[in-house]
């Protein structure tokens, strides 16, 4: 069997494989013993890879099959996958041998095994022929082809660390999804900050631009005053008295030197917890919390309380450590800086700008 024939016989096979019924990945996790509650979206009671409750669940494939995901960020199931890619986490093995697995739990031959098996000279090991798995499997449920690694360099640019609900949104979750990133901001974070599009979108990274007041005042209507004005999204007029849209969220600022109000657009950093959710909004060298609500008491200082924002940056960035940062991290003054760090694998936290402890 030449090099292309035998690679084409593994690819037919492995379409088989994934179409088989002992492949599906929810037959596979029932013969477990996982039970699942729900039919669109099946669910068990936790999470088969990292046990956390509440968090994993199937979704349908595009083009058939289910595919699974686990909502916490520090599991190894936070990327969704298919069955290959499932055999491969719980079993910690590599591609080769999760597909062996998947060949034998369907009963159908492996031609690279059978071409291996053969008593002659010259026999064409895998490696051989290639060393390509086998097609992508996406058109059987979704399966993307796990043969090669992903490159390193786009690895850190499908992360997304965020994982906020279609339901249940903090107040600050609610105001960011009314936010965009402006081609402007964008273009200066690839060219000041080294930052690759798949990063800034993982970090979800928006702007503060005039046109923000139009989007965000119905939602003052949405929320308790005293709420809005604790976590800094709001503020008081100083002539009504009425609260509004707080002018860091839209560029306004006022310009002591002028006296008068000025507008000028500003990058708006989401502070994100290890769970993916937003507990912070901070545009750039700028504080939310606005004189008459921040905390200055020293012992809350450090506290993780709304009323202060002065927290630390990168929480989320201290999942899934290499081994040798498995103890330490990186230190950064500013946001910016430690998700620099952050993006060359380095696992990295910020305190907010100095200038901010002035």
């Amino acid at each position: 069997m030449t090099k292309d024939e035998l690679k084409q016989a593994a690819a037919d096979a492995w379409q088989c494989v994934l179409a088989h019924p002992a492949a599906d990945i929810k037959n596979y996790l029932m013969g477990q013993g996982i039970e699942f509650k729900g039919t669109v979206k099946p669910a068990p009671a936790c999470c088969p890879l990292c046990q956390k409750k509440n968090c994993f669940g199937l979704l349908p494939g595009k083009e058939g099959g289910w595919l699974y995901k686990c909502h916490v960020p520090t599991c190894e199931g936070f990327k969704s996958g298919g069955i290959a890619r499932f055999v491969e986490i719980q079993n910690r093995v590599d591609w080769k041998t999760a597909r062996s697995m998947l060949h034998e739990l369907t009963g159908i031959p492996d031609p690279y095994k059978m071409q291996d098996d053969k008593p002659h000279e010259g026999k064409m090991h895998e490696d051989q022929a290639g060393g390509d798995d086998p097609t992508d499997g996406s058109k059987t449920g979704g399966e993307p082809d796990w043969g090669e690694p992903p490159p390193t360099e786009e690895a850190g640019e499908e992360r997304r660390y965020m994982k906020i609900p279609e339901l249940g949104r903090n107040v600050y979750e609610t105001f960011w999804a009314e936010l965009e990133l402006t081609p402007e901001h964008r273009a200066e974070l690839k060219k000041k900050r080294g930052m690759s599009d798949g990063w800034i979108d993982a970090l979800g990274l928006v702007s503060a631009t005039r046109s923000n007041l139009e989007k965000l005042m119905p939602l003052l209507e949405k929320f308790p005053e005293k709420e809005l004005l604790k976590l800094g999204l709001a503020q008081r007029n100083n002539r009504s008295r009425q609260i509004e849209v707080a002018g860091v969220l839209h560029g306004k600022s006022w310009n002591a030197d002028t006296k008068e109000y000025q507008y000028a657009d500003n990058i708006i950093i989401p502070y994100i917890d290890g769970a993916g959710r937003i507990i912070g909004l901070r545009p750039h060298k700028r504080g939310l919390s606005t004189r008459d609500h921040r905390k200055e008491e020293v012992d809350e200082f450090y506290n993780k309380t709304s009323e202060n924002l002065r927290i630390i940056y990168g929480e989320v960035f201290l999942h899934d450590r290499p081994k040798e940062w498995e103890h330490s991290c990186v230190i950064c003054e500013g946001e910016f800086k430690a998700s620099g760090v952050a993006q060359c694998g380095i696992p990295a936290i910020g305190f907010q700008g100095i200038e901010y402890f002035a």
